[in-house]
């Protein structure tokens, strides 16, 4: 089979892993691979269908035949066959069914999502992502005994993949060329050859694999998806498929508040440019192997990564476009410590400079004013609860005595810049009247 010569491949006698070679890259299919769901908890799942599918199980337990699961029927509107209920359970979830297009878990338990659905990728891939959750809905609504319109989802776990194809030559990538923040990771290899690698946990809310995805497909009895291929011309029957695959979990989409799958497709072009495109912060990107010796943010990204996102940039504009849900910033922005010091450390020297030239306060000005910020940080500390306004707090304590070092050599319009960059000032861009009236509007009393 054309699609194995990679495994065939003799592997590099110094680690098993086999260098990259640019070159020209064909995206074939960029799309939605898994979309968990799961139901708002506001629905209990129905006792009438929770006993009935108890009876189902016991009867799977009392039949003298070897029964694996126990038929319950189609679904109308629901493709896919027959469901059939596991006599198993797992976790929380009390029941379990499946058809061909469909794995379901439903639980009676309380504050738990009553129904957790998972449509199959083929399907996904061959109807798209909107039918499939209104196969979904119908399904849920069955399941619950209401209404289609009752049903309310939250996306549990969102995969897009991005297929590929590059010149022969091709290997996946070291993992020493690959930077990326998933600290924790999984390397794939078949008879010594790397077939791919994951990064990311599902702890952690995010995963990106990068696999051999001929390969895999030939393993699980996915065939299909070589039809899918197929239907772009520009794929080729001769070589292997590769896919790049994010993954987000439940927990990067609760951290980004993406509840609904209308939030989630509305914030998705923003968070795969997050993921890949924004230069050396970016979670994820694959560098040239002449750079590995370099620092991170030094390398050069690899000529089929590049190539890649362009394609995906130029031709699904539909997964990389901004989006004002993350891009205005929904999730809470991460406390910056080193950004709260340089600002208060930037105000209190203002300040000092401001009561040195028009003669408001004292001698002991810039120890007076380091006083009553530092009272202002304990109110905040006390209202917010924030741990790191008590690490900024215990910084700025060294201050007054930085400034009380230096007070008689200030000229009388306030410390040099030489004092300022000692407690880490930048330039003041706003006026100094601006900054007093900010100061007195946030009840400062400085001024």
């Amino acid at each position: 089979m054309p699609y194995l010569h990679q495994v065939t491949d003799p592997p590099n006698e110094d680690d098993n892993i086999l260098p990259v070679v640019d070159g020209p890259v064909k995206v074939l299919r960029v799309s939605p691979d898994t979309i968990t769901s799961t139901v708002d908890e506001s629905l209990d799942f129905p006792k009438s269908k929770a006993e009935e599918f108890r009876g189902y199980k016991a009867a799977i337990r009392a039949s003298d035949a070897e029964m694996d699961s126990y038929p319950i029927g189609e679904i109308p509107g629901v493709p896919g066959g027959e469901f059939k209920l596991s006599p198993r359970s797992r976790e929380k979830a009390q029941f379990i069914l499946a058809n061909d297009y469909f794995y379901v878990e439903c639980s009676v338990w309380a504050n738990m999502p009553p129904v957790r659905v998972d449509p199959r990728a083929q399907l996904i891939h061959e109807v798209g992502s909107e039918k499939v959750l209104e196969f979904c809905t119908t399904l849920c609504a069955w399941l619950l005994c209401v209404e289609d319109d009752a049903v309310k989802f939250k996306p549990s776990r969102f995969d897009l993949a991005i297929d590929f194809q590059v010149e022969d030559g091709f290997k996946i990538p070291d993992r020493a060329d690959i930077v990326s923040s998933g600290r924790d990771g999984t390397r794939h290899d078949v008879a010594g050859t790397v077939t791919g690698y994951t990064l990311g946990s599902r702890r952690s809310g995010l995963q990106i694999q990068i696999y051999n995805k001929s390969l895999e497909a030939l393993a699980t009895g996915k065939d299909w998806i070589f039809d899918l291929w197929a239907e772009n011309p520009a794929f080729d029957p001769n070589k292997p498929v590769y896919r790049l695959e994010p993954r987000f979990f439940r927990k990067v989409l609760r951290d980004f508040q993406l509840n609904t799958y209308e939030d989630l497709y509305e914030a998705l072009p923003s968070l795969v440019r997050m993921l890949f495109d924004e230069g050396p912060g970016c979670w994820y990107r694959v560098t040239e192997v002449e750079d590995r010796e370099l620092q991170s943010n030094q390398r050069r990204p690899a000529g089929w990564f590049s190539g890649l996102l362009e394609q995906v940039r130029a031709d699904w504009p539909q997964f990389w476009r901004p989006s004002p849900a993350v891009r205005e910033g929904k999730r809470k922005p991460r406390m910056s410590l080193a950004r709260s010091e340089r600002k208060l450390a930037e105000a209190f020297v203002e300040c000092a400079a401001v009561g040195r030239a028009t003669g408001e306060f004292s001698g002991e000005n810039p120890v007076f004013l380091a006083t009553r910020l530092l009272n202002y940080i304990d109110e905040l500390n006390r209202a917010e609860k924030t741990s790191w306004m008590g690490r900024v707090r215990d910084r700025l304590k060294k201050l007054p005595k930085q400034l009380r070092d230096q007070r008689d050599e200030w000229p009388k319009d306030g410390p040099p810049i030489a004092a300022r960059s000692k407690v880490s000032m930048v330039m003041v861009r706003k006026s100094i009247e601006d900054r007093r009236r900010e100061w007195s509007e946030a009840g400062l009393g400085l001024c």
